[in-house]
């Protein structure tokens, strides 16, 4: 959500997708710095949801807003918690658009939210400006004086883009998403922050395999992405796809100081989790290999 302390109303659009540059737009009308309206366009899926706030010392108002024939006010998404009047077809004395009036016996929570509504964007448009968005009537009080009376529309109004793109999670072998395997961000977004979506869904492992890395863990989302999610074999220190004798030779070497295992074999070879490697996790892969236990159950997650 985009809000500014100066502003009176603040105009959010949650776009879905990524979006095209050309409505990459920003125009202000003439300078009434206290109040601004704020239009957020996402060509891919053709909409925009204008979602109105409030700022503190606001108990009673009227907001009439019209637009240009590039945008088509969805029926029946105007939806608003605090108005005691909506109407999406406002039409009285050549004032027309959606109206919202509200009004309670003391002021409203300093970004309560008075209404949202979805608009179509015709398919035609490649471009649109603060021109496109008319304001008809813009009256607010603190209850007891009127403190704006902005008939003119002549409120700063602004058109954004938000440019989302798809991140696509791809499980390799051993694993897969238990959650969407798609989500879509903002652009700029820290890839940091984009791991505990996936987190939020949980990852599914195949029997005795384990998480092993992301392929992408820093930067920003810039484009549309994969991160690739790799999985590992548990107690396959060798790399050759199976947990035997092997591997447990390996393990002991390690444990005895005849070798030193890399990280990917240090990985596979800690079989019961409790952070060393040694004869214990040895002794385990060798029951595996006879069919005296089961698969290993990865635990670390």
């Amino acid at each position: 959500m985009f809000k500014k302390s100066i502003s009176v109303f603040t105009a959010v659009l949650m776009i879905a997708l990524m979006s095209v540059s050309a409505f990459g737009t920003v125009v202000s009308a003439s300078d009434y710095s206290t109040y601004e309206l704020v239009l957020l366009v996402d060509k891919n899926s053709n909409t925009a949801v204008l979602t109105a706030t409030l700022p503190a010392n606001v108990a009673s108002g009227k907001i009439v807003v019209d637009t240009t024939s590039k945008l088509t006010l969805k029926t029946g998404t105007l939806v608003s918690d605090i108005s005691t009047y909506l109407s999406e077809d406002y039409d009285r004395e050549g004032v027309t658009g959606l109206s919202v009036a509200f009004a309670k016996n003391s002021a409203y929570d300093e970004g309560t939210v008075v209404f949202t509504a979805v608009y179509n964007v015709n398919a035609d448009v490649n471009s649109i400006t603060g021109d496109d968005l008319v304001v008809s009537l813009w009256n607010l009080s603190n209850g007891s004086v009127r403190i704006a009376t902005q008939e003119k529309g002549d409120v700063n109004k602004t058109v954004r883009v938000v440019e989302n793109y798809t991140v696509t999670f791809n499980a390799g072998v051993g694993g897969s998403v238990a959650g969407d395997t798609q989500i879509s961000v903002p652009a700029g977004t820290a890839v940091a922050d984009i791991l505990p979506k996936l987190a939020e869904g949980g990852l599914v492992f195949d029997d005795g395999y384990g998480f092993k890395s992301y392929s992408v863990t820093e930067g920003t989302v810039d484009g549309d992405m994969t991160i690739d999610i790799s999985f590992y074999k548990i107690g396959d220190v060798n790399g050759d796809g199976s947990a035997d004798n092997l591997d447990a030779a390996y393990v002991l070497r390690h444990d005895a100081q005849l070798i030193t295992l890399d990280a990917d074999q240090s990985l596979a070879a800690d079989v019961n989790f409790d952070g060393s490697i040694n004869s214990l996790d040895a002794a385990n892969i060798l029951k595996f290999d006879a069919g005296l236990n089961g698969p290993f159950v990865y635990l670390i997650q």
